[in-house]
């Protein structure tokens, strides 16, 4: 019997060490999302004192792709299976795709310009610049892989 008593204390023991571990390895994960915010938000904020500059917005216009109608630089055909999306012929490639390459999407109802771009000012803005951010988020990916 007196064995018993020590069974169960040596348990919640163990039990408490476990919660302690996790909530440490909780909070780690928690801190490491708040200073990803707080990065992008600096990067963010960076970029964005170059909305304007001629050479963003020169730069933007030929460095922005479309899956269904844009000749990537290194282009790979997605097969039907992997995306719903449908362009081409829809057998044989259901769109085009470049992992080196971004790529914006703008909803069909703000892409109401030759070739679905964009024709409000804020829209083409805002796509520019953050286009600034995508050696960052790139390595930042890179980074986080290994995490």
């Amino acid at each position: 019997m007196a064995r018993s008593k020590w069974i169960l204390p040596a348990v919640l023991i163990a039990v408490d060490a476990a919660t302690l571990e996790q909530e440490i390895e909780f909070k780690a994960v928690l801190e490491r999302m708040e200073s990803d915010v707080l990065a992008l938000r600096d990067e963010i904020e960076r970029v964005y004192q170059y909305r304007c500059d001629l050479s963003t917005l020169d730069d933007c216009g030929y460095n922005n792709y479309n899956d269904c109608s844009s000749t990537y630089p290194i282009e790979e055909c997605i097969v039907q299976n992997d995306y719903a999306l449908q362009c081409g012929d829809g057998k044989a490639c259901t769109a085009s795709w470049d992992k080196s390459q971004s790529e914006i999407s703008i909803p069909a109802s703000l892409a109401l310009e030759t070739g679905g771009n964009p024709s409000d000012p804020e829209i083409i803005e805002s796509v520019c610049y953050t286009k600034l951010a995508e050696p960052y988020l790139v390595e930042k990916y890179e980074e986080d892989t290994k995490y």
